[in-house]
C-alpha cells in the first residue's frame, strides 16, 4: 500500500523537508534541537538576525541549547515561526553546548537548526527535552 504525499507545510512543521539535507550531508542532534548543513539561508531570515547565542531556551529544566560564544556565529530567526533558526558559522567553527547533553562542533558553513515535533491527529505539537 503505497502512502499518499505529506504535504509541504507538515513536512515542513514535522521537519521532513529534505530540501536543506542532501545524501551524504551531516546531521546532528542534542536532545530534542537537530542541526544539518544547508546550501543557503533564506534572505527573510538574514533580515532577523538574532543578537543572542541561544538556540533554545530548556523549559523544563532552565538549560539551554546555545552557543558558547554568542559571537561565534551568527544567528538567524527562521522564516516560518515554527522554530526554526539559522546559523552561518565562520572559519574556525562553533560549539553548541547544554549542560545535560554532548556538546555539537560545527565547522565554517551555514546551517538549519530546528526543535523536533510530534504529530498526532489532534496537534502537530514541539518535543520538550
Amino acid at each position: 500500500m503505497q502512502m499518499p504525499p505529506i504535504p509541504a507545510m507538515l513536512r515542513r512543521l514535522l521537519g521532513i523537508t529534505g530540501l536543506e539535507r542532501q545524501k551524504g550531508q551531516p546531521m546532528w542532534r542534542q536532545g530534542d534541537v537537530f542541526v544539518t548543513r544547508v546550501d543557503a539561508i533564506p534572505e527573510r531570515a538574514r533580515r532577523s538576525p538574532l543578537p543572542h547565542g541561544i538556540l533554545v531556551h530548556g523549559e523544563l529544566t532552565g538549560h539551554s541549547h546555545r552557543l558558547e560564544s554568542p559571537k561565534s556565529a551568527m544567528l538567524f530567526s527562521g522564516t516560518h515561526g515554527i522554530g526554526e533558526l539559522y546559523l552561518d558559522v565562520p572559519a574556525g567553527g562553533t560549539r553548541i553546548v547544554h549542560e545535560e547533553h554532548g556538546t555539537i562542533e560545527l565547522p565554517e558553513g551555514l546551517y538549519r537548526a530546528w526543535r523536533q515535533r510530534e504529530y498526532s491527529p489532534q496537534e502537530i505539537r514541539v518535543v520538550r527535552d
